[in-house]
């Protein structure tokens, strides 16, 4: 008896100990509008018996100003009377924030929200959220940070005002610079039939500036080979944005910052004793 009297006492001086906050965050939560706790991971959700569950996840065409990005419901446990995405420049942004509204609906599925009026080079958080009868409930939350400002851009759909070379096999090899399948649409191609080549021209900005371009080589067997950028001459060291330099895999360059005033920018497939395909595509330059 005296045993169970002593048990009796630690437990009751082990709950008075405890804050208030920390014995309420270990119990069982059924309200998902008092500040449930939200995780970063893409595939995490916050769902409850009264709210509905969701998801956020899937980026895209993220450009200076816009960005396309995808949710789903998962479960609904009421009519949804509102739902789409919120987003802010702070985290754990809510329907007090920006928000695109896609109207009522009482199904499942994915949807997809085109945000726009974004600022150039800025990072935004954002969240999917439903809104029913008992409240509003949120996806997990994803980031994205918009482009720097476009200043210039070239399609490649038009050889005119570009400059090309074409190291060929011999004079008797007469390969030349075409409009060919681009990443999108049309682009620059030079056949196979050569050693490699380059292509040219001049650029006048007020600001600095960094030339980003999709690019490929195909030849069966050998890697993608990255062209080399000079600017005036110089080289810009470039970085891999998308894609990879895997067999037939299109991948996007980015130089180093190109200081303002007029230079001559060289895109350049170094001469190269294997007979490859090169291709370019999306030329831009952003505001730095």
């Amino acid at each position: 008896m005296k045993v169970f009297l002593i048990n009796i006492i630690f437990i009751l001086l082990s709950f008075s100990s405890c804050k208030k906050d920390e014995f309420k965050w270990n119990l069982v939560r059924k309200n998902p509008y008092d500040g449930n706790e939200l995780k970063t991971n893409i595939s995490d959700t916050v769902g409850s018996n009264d709210g509905n569950e969701l998801s956020t996840y899937t980026l895209d065409d993220i450009t200076d100003t816009t960005c396309v990005i995808s949710g789903e419901i998962i479960s609904i446990s009421n009519i949804i009377s509102s739902y789409g995405h919120c987003w802010s420049i702070n985290p754990i942004p809510t329907i007090n924030d920006s928000t695109t509204n896609l109207g009522k609906i009482n199904s499942k599925g994915v949807f997809t929200s085109n945000i726009k009026n974004l600022t150039p080079n800025t990072t935004y958080y954002v969240r999917s959220y439903a809104t029913n009868t008992y409240g509003t409930s949120y996806g997990s939350q994803v980031s994205f940070k918009t482009k720097t400002k476009l200043c210039d851009y070239f399609n490649c759909e038009s050889l005119a005002n570009f400059n090309f070379h074409v190291y060929q096999i011999s004079p008797s090899y007469s390969s030349i610079w075409s409009i060919g399948s681009g990443y999108k649409g049309n682009g620059f191609k030079l056949s196979e039939s050569s050693y490699g080549g380059y292509m040219e021209f001049t650029i006048n900005y007020k600001k600095t500036t960094k030339l980003s371009f999709w690019t490929q080589s195909i030849n069966p067997g050998y890697m993608n080979m990255a062209p080399t950028v000079t600017v005036d001459g110089i080289e810009s060291n470039t970085s891999l944005l998308e894609g990879s330099f895997n067999y037939s895999n299109w991948m996007k360059l980015e130089t180093q910052n190109i200081t303002s005033g007029k230079h001559i920018i060289r895109i350049d497939f170094r001469y190269n004793s294997s007979y490859l395909e090169y291709y370019l595509d999306e030329i831009e330059f952003r505001f730095q």
